[in-house]
């Protein structure tokens, strides 16, 4: 199992929205390049990923888990990017700061560090 990091802006997807009854999973679509287009294909059932709401947030706020793998986007006409759906795992009482993820030696080297995350875009 793997770990990954996925990206919203809080007003585009916000964490409690996934969290909403009927909805038991979310499709994460709309990201439209090619880097997390590679990531999100790289991602296995069950793989989980943290939650992160970027902008005036810049913290971690859940878990969710991959129940279905990359497949082609009904969002995209072009049919050049794909999706994947989550599950909620968990909600992260204290959210965890960005701040605080960089200041730790052992993280220095995580992609989040120093790239973009897998974000959703619209």
């Amino acid at each position: 199992m793997k770990y990954w990091f996925v990206k919203s802006e809080p007003n585009t997807c916000p964490w409690r929205a996934p969290l909403k009854p009927p909805q038991q999973t979310a499709e994460w679509d709309g990201v439209c390049h090619y880097h997390g287009k590679r990531n999100l294909a790289m991602m296995r059932m069950d793989d989980k990923a943290f939650f992160y709401h970027s902008g005036k947030e810049n913290a971690v706020v859940g878990i969710v888990q991959v129940v279905k793998e990359y497949s082609p986007s009904h969002t995209d006409p072009t049919e050049t990017f794909g999706m994947v759906d989550f599950k909620v795992v968990k909600s992260i009482e204290e959210p965890v700061m960005l701040a605080d993820i960089k200041a730790q030696v052992q993280l220095k080297r995580l992609t989040l560090v120093s790239f973009t995350p897998v974000g959703l875009t619209g």
